[in-house]
């Protein structure tokens, strides 16, 4: 039966100004959500925490000049895998303290530069090197008078720490959240997990003048928590945030449900893959998805299967994509 249609009047629904999203992509070309959830499962060794690295650095630095850099330096290692070159960060505060301080508040003052600010929660937060170098004590700060990098001694790096934890722990008084001593942009590590709420909070205070991102590595138990599983549900509203564990499962259904983006590494059951398949709603055979799943992880770790959900976008690692033509969008 051929269906057709036809206009009888005018009323469109138009999307209001205050719903729309007038923030930018997280990452242009891999993470277009301005606040997405990211999930990374595999299993130790399997090239999370690289991955987890890559993702942090790409965002400190883009849109600037030593994005290029990055991207060139990233090529020349192979399988986009980087090593840890901290003096990447402090090249990404110098180019903040250049590019954005061109914008002005609601009186024509001129702004500071909007910091960035990523927050990790991991066990391994002390052992693993790739963590050790992201929250290395910073060198840099600005000078009020002359907005120009200075020295900062490791005193003084302590003092900002302390005037952080000074801040967190007072979220829960009616004082207020001035976080402009910290540097920026500024990695921090807490490997207290029960400081996590108190973080939360913190970021819902303070979004609107801070680009944060959240990371937790393998913490499964906690994100069952009902009180956190909430937080993190609500969490899209406030800032990105990357989730790592060794199943789709581990997590709570509340959480599973609202993955905007799924990385999956090598060396999982054929099992838990169709259950991950089965999960998400994936329009693809147990066939096909178990294809391309082994061919992404061929190669070992640090390689893996990107899943953008809404879009139905499959990649080996971010730059390769499957086409799939009788899949629809």
């Amino acid at each position: 039966m051929q269906v057709k249609k036809r206009k009888v009047n005018d009323f469109v629904i138009v999307l209001p100004d205050v719903h729309r999203e007038n923030r930018p992509p997280f990452i242009p070309g891999v993470f277009p959500k301005p606040t997405p959830k990211i999930i990374q499962i595999g299993k130790r060794g399997s090239g999370k925490t690289t991955v987890n690295y890559n993702i942090i650095m790409r965002w400190i630095n883009q849109g600037s000049a030593q994005e290029q850099e990055w991207k060139q330096k990233q090529q020349q290692r192979g399988q986009g895998i980087a090593d840890a070159h901290t003096e990447q960060i402090h090249e990404a505060r110098k180019r903040i303290h250049e590019d954005n301080n061109e914008e002005t508040d609601d009186n024509g003052k001129q702004k500071g530069p909007k910091k960035k600010i990523v927050i990790i929660f991991a066990k391994t937060l002390k052992d693993d090197p790739l963590y050790i170098d992201l929250t290395k004590p910073f060198k840099f700060k600005v000078n009020k008078e002359d907005k120009e990098p200075d020295t900062l001694t490791m005193g003084a790096e302590k003092k900002v720490v302390k005037g952080m934890l000074s801040t967190l722990k007072e979220m829960g008084s009616n004082k207020g959240t001035d976080i402009e001593e910290v540097p920026n942009p500024w990695v921090h590590g807490f490997d207290d997990v029960n400081r996590l709420p108190q973080v939360i909070k913190l970021i819902k205070k303070t979004y609107k003048d801070v680009d944060y991102l959240l990371c937790l590595d393998d913490l499964p138990r906690l994100l069952k928590d009902p009180f956190i599983e909430e937080q993190v549900r609500l969490f899209r509203h406030y800032a990105p945030w990357i989730s790592s564990c060794h199943y789709l499962h581990d997590l709570p259904r509340g959480t599973r449900q609202n993955i905007d983006y799924l990385i999956i590494f090598p060396n999982m059951d054929e099992e838990k893959v169709e259950l991950t398949r089965k999960e998400l709603g994936i329009d693809l055979s147990e066939d096909e998805f178990l294809r391309i799943y082994k061919d992404a992880t061929l190669k070992g770790p640090g390689n893996f299967l990107f899943i953008d959900i809404d879009n139905k976008v499959f990649r080996h690692n971010f730059d390769k994509e499957y086409e799939f033509p009788d899949l629809k969008k």
